[in-house]
């Protein structure tokens, strides 16, 4: 029984994991696609270092770019952190973070794309790029692998 238990445990997590995955993924890839459709606006880079991140698997230090720009809609000053979607929390060698780093330096003149109906929520890079489709590749892969978990399941108890 506790067998049977947790191989249901499992499969339900590995579903659970792999749906919001695709789901994250999708919600970004959307956002991403609409965002190319914005309007733009001019900004001021304010901030723009690479920071350390740290993770108990890894001691290792990875390094994100940590972006801040100022730019004002409807006479509303903003700060936004987004380079484009798709990058949150992503991190990892040196090189990665000094490539936005180098390409967004403090005081530099930006396009700011903005959503007109949350200006709040903003991109210096607007569209879609490779990081988007991580997250719902590696949400497939746990469905796949949750869904044949499923099946050998049903099998072992069919017989």
């Amino acid at each position: 029984m506790d067998q049977i238990n947790f191989n249901y445990l499992f499969i339900g997590t590995l579903l659970i994991a792999g749906t919001l995955s695709v789901v994250s993924g999708l919600v970004a890839l959307v956002s991403g696609l609409r965002s190319r459709r914005w309007p733009c606006i001019t900004g001021v880079v304010t901030i723009s270092k690479a920071v350390s991140v740290r993770t108990k698997q890894n001691r290792e230090p990875k390094w994100a770019p940590q972006i801040r720009y100022q730019y004002t809609v409807n006479k509303t000053k903003l700060t936004g952190t987004s380079i484009r979607f798709g990058m949150e929390g992503l991190s990892a060698g040196r090189k990665f973070a000094a490539t936005y780093i180098d390409r967004y330096p403090v005081g530099k003149v930006v396009q700011v794309f903005y959503e007109p109906d949350r200006p709040e929520n903003a991109v210096l890079e607007p569209g879609i790029s490779v990081e988007h489709l991580w997250p719902m590749g590696i949400g497939v892969a746990l469905l796949v692998l949750g869904f044949a978990f499923v099946l050998h399941e049903l099998s072992r108890v069919a017989s």
